[in-house]
């Protein structure tokens, strides 16, 4: 798991901002279709939204299945925020749903 900076958080917050808002600017002289520029912006702004409140991301989990008990890379994501602990996965051997969850005690760049 990664921690974020400031920086990095902000600037993950404002792309999404800025390509909607080029996309809006792209539509505006045609017609019709420059009515979807707006709603185009209010996703830039949820993502740019959601992207910036993200202070971890995942980069990747690895574990022992409980059910089959075979050692197993398990698939969080692809590394875009935010994701909120409990994840929900699957084992790639069995296919059984996993929840992944911080485990008290371990330190907290691991």
């Amino acid at each position: 798991m990664d921690v974020l900076r400031l920086r990095r958080r902000v600037l993950r917050g404002v792309t999404p901002v800025l390509l909607a808002l080029i996309g809006a600017l792209v539509l505006l002289p045609v017609p019709l279709m420059h009515l979807a520029g707006i709603p185009l912006l209010g996703l830039g702004l949820y993502f740019g939204f959601r992207n910036a409140r993200a202070c971890e991301v995942f980069r990747s989990a690895s574990g022992t299945c409980p059910s089959c008990n075979s050692h197993t890379d398990l698939f969080v994501g692809f590394g875009r925020p935010p994701f909120e602990l409990p994840v929900k996965t699957s084992c790639a051997s069995c296919g059984r749903n996993l929840m992944l969850e911080r485990v008290s005690g371990m330190a907290e760049d691991q």
